[in-house]
């Protein structure tokens, strides 16, 4: 069987690694982004709220690039007892390096709850499955 080439459907600026983590792997693949992941044009929204921040239970990240486009509003301070949440490792080293700290050592990965829907196999559930860095 001869192998087949895999798409990479990553932003620019991940598929790069993403291909090569797979070429690594033996596998060919190719990137071919879909989406461009940009700052917002109004950055207005962000500044809000970062100023109500304490008005939140808390707040979820669901990639790196979001955590870094909302630290570059961060509000001196502002992140003292707050929580934030990161849908997976990348996520969460994001958040670390913005400087948010755990109630402890290490942050945690809190166990999905049985109602969130599985959309992804198990071949990626470690890349998939929720974690925490509150």
């Amino acid at each position: 069987m001869t192998a087949r080439t895999v798409i990479v459907t990553r932003p620019e600026r991940e598929a790069a690694q993403w291909v090569a983590d797979l070429r690594a792997a033996g596998l060919d693949a190719v990137a071919l982004p879909l989406i461009v992941i940009a700052p917002v044009a109004d950055a207005e929204p962000m500044r809000l709220a970062w100023a109500r921040l304490a008005d939140y239970a808390a707040l979820m990240f669901v990639s790196a690039t979001a955590v870094e486009h909302f630290f570059q509003h961060e509000a001196p301070g502002a992140t003292a007892g707050r929580r934030f949440w990161a849908t997976g490792p990348g996520t969460t080293r994001a958040l670390l390096r913005a400087g948010v700290r755990r109630r402890g050592s290490t942050p945690r990965r809190p166990k999905p709850r049985a109602s969130i829907p599985r959309r992804c196999g198990s071949a990626c559930k470690a890349r998939c499955r929720p974690a925490c860095a509150c």
